[in-house]
């Protein structure tokens, strides 16, 4: 797996500041680039400017940005089901596209890991 994620560059968005530290400190074990945010709009300007591979996604953000940041994503990239990988507390979220995968936490990091990679390929 980790030759498939070398060069894959992950945006993660949660707002529980530990569960991203895990997160990012596990997908960069396994060389992906990721880059971690606990908010949609630092979250929207970061993929405005660096232009991410995969976004993993808790919807639920504080600031509501995961609308904004969905729109940019499927603006950016014209695919469909989006790059994103969303990992929620709840087991149903209405989103306005489609994603690559839906996750409820608690998630195994390594169905993460494979979701993300092959989210990048689609």
């Amino acid at each position: 797996m980790r030759e498939a994620a070398l060069a894959l560059q992950l945006l993660v968005v949660d707002p529980d500041r530990r569960l991203l530290d895990v997160y990012c400190a596990y997908f960069s074990h396994f060389g992906l680039r990721a880059s971690c945010t606990t908010a949609g709009e630092r979250a929207e300007r970061r993929y405005v400017e660096q232009g991410f591979d995969v976004v993993m996604l808790e919807p639920h953000l504080p600031d509501d940005g995961e609308i904004s940041l969905l729109r940019t994503i499927a603006i950016t990239t014209g695919r469909r089901p989006l790059p994103v990988v969303i990992v929620s507390r709840r087991s149903h979220y209405q989103l306005e596209f489609p994603v690559y995968a839906y996750f409820v936490k608690p998630a195994a990091m390594p169905e993460l890991l494979e979701s993300i990679v092959n989210a990048a390929k689609t």
